[in-house]
């Protein structure tokens, strides 16, 4: 393997990366200002309506827990142990972490800058305060777990011994994908709240991703199919 063939590949492999990121630059751009522009709108109000109504009041428990799973409160002492143990720190407890602490730092500043109100109160099912452009829950939950996700799926790639990571990481999609719409269903958030949140996320994870050498954007991945004789 020479360097021209893993420069060659890995850019053929990353082509798309940052018109992905660009795009998602725009689109959070676009609803920053709407949102400025429109804090309380239609389209908005349809979908937080269309959410309160189909609430089941023996799944609200469940959608809670679902939510609060996405709490600082929850990920941090995930964080925590993965640091703490030698085997998972570089793997996964550094760029879990610092993506974590990445999120928090922009969304916390993103709420101060555009100032949006949350919906009101009295449809609430959890007590949250602050303001509410974007979801640092859908931030913060896909970010992490999305980058969980790569990480096992990079494992099941390599084959590790014993390794069923395959179904691990299709669970840690779905489930950042519910934490995020149970922001909607617990009726803290609006729509363009967990949109923006994500907007965000595609561009963190696509820049962790790279920074950490992990999931689709793993240059280990690419020396590997060299050696292979794949392209």
């Amino acid at each position: 393997m020479n360097d021209t063939d893993f420069v060659t590949l890995w850019k053929k492999k990353t082509r798309w990366a940052v018109p992905a990121a660009a795009c998602a630059a725009i689109a959070f751009a676009a609803l920053c200002f709407f949102v400025i522009q429109n804090p309380v709108n239609g389209f908005d109000t349809a979908i937080h309506d269309w959410f309160v109504a189909i609430r089941v009041r023996f799944l609200n428990p469940l959608i809670i827990a679902i939510t609060y799973s996405g709490n600082w409160q929850a990920i941090t002492p995930v964080c925590a142990v993965l640091l703490a143990i030698p085997k998972t720190r570089k793997r996964f407890g550094l760029p879990l972490a610092t993506a974590a602490l990445t999120c928090v730092g922009i969304y916390e500043l993103s709420k101060k800058l555009i100032g949006r109100p949350r919906p009101s109160y009295d449809f609430f099912l959890v007590e949250q305060g602050g303001f509410s452009f974007p979801s640092g829950h859908a931030m913060t939950s896909v970010v992490f777990f999305f980058l969980l996700a790569m990480i096992l799926w990079d494992l099941r790639c390599e084959k590790t011994p014993g390794a069923t990571f395959g179904g691990w990481s299709i669970l840690c999609i779905v489930w950042a994908l519910l934490i995020s719409l149970s922001r909607l269903y617990v009726g803290v958030h609006w729509a363009t709240d967990i949109l923006g949140g994500w907007c965000i996320s595609c561009i963190l994870i696509i820049a962790f991703a790279a920074i950490w050498d992990i999931g689709i954007l793993s240059r280990k991945r690419v020396r590997a199919e060299l050696r292979d004789g794949r392209s």
